[in-house]
């Protein structure tokens, strides 16, 4: 439990240092422009559930809270993991550039990308990894192909994909 909370931890401070990066950049073009009006908070703008999945299979882990009984305790979660077919290509949820691109804690192999305006999509137990910090992927680009979940204590041992949606540092 430990590692899965300083894993979630790493990624919450990751992903929240992309965010200062991004708020200072829009803040100084702001600037840059002479505008006034305050810049608003992220906004994801496409309408609920029409983005696609990454990739093809069933919630194995739920976001949110979760009662491990193997455990006797609970877990929160801040994506889903997704069973699919091992090596089954991942596929990016919406248009972006990957800010991230690497091996991450109990993750496994991880792609995070940047869709603009606070809005991150975090694709995680990647088996490879297809895309390099900087490339511009087009929403169902490949980003990566499916490995195994075996992070420790939570893993379930099969085929997945981690995903997870953020609106700046929220999941």
């Amino acid at each position: 439990i430990n590692e899965l909370n300083k894993s979630a931890a790493e990624l919450n401070n990751l992903l929240a240092s992309f965010e200062r990066k991004r708020t200072a950049a829009a803040t100084s073009a702001q600037k840059s422009a002479g505008s006034k009006n305050k810049a608003a908070g992220p906004k994801i703008n496409v309408p609920p559930h029409s983005l696609p999945w990454p990739v093809q299979g069933k919630v194995i882990s739920p976001f949110g809270k979760e009662y491990r009984a193997d455990l006797n305790t609970w877990i929160f979660r801040d994506g889903i993991k997704i069973a699919a077919s091992y090596g089954a290509p991942v596929r990016a949820s919406a248009d972006g550039s990957v800010i991230y691109a690497g091996p991450f804690r109990s993750y496994g192999n991880v792609v995070i990308m940047d869709h603009g305006k606070g809005f991150f999509t975090i694709y995680g137990f990647l088996r490879e990894i297809t895309v390099a910090v900087g490339d511009k992927v087009d929403q169902l680009g490949q980003v990566g192909m499916v490995g195994k979940d075996t992070q420790s204590s939570s893993g379930t041992g099969q085929s997945a994909v981690y995903f997870e949606i953020r609106q700046g540092t929220t999941a």
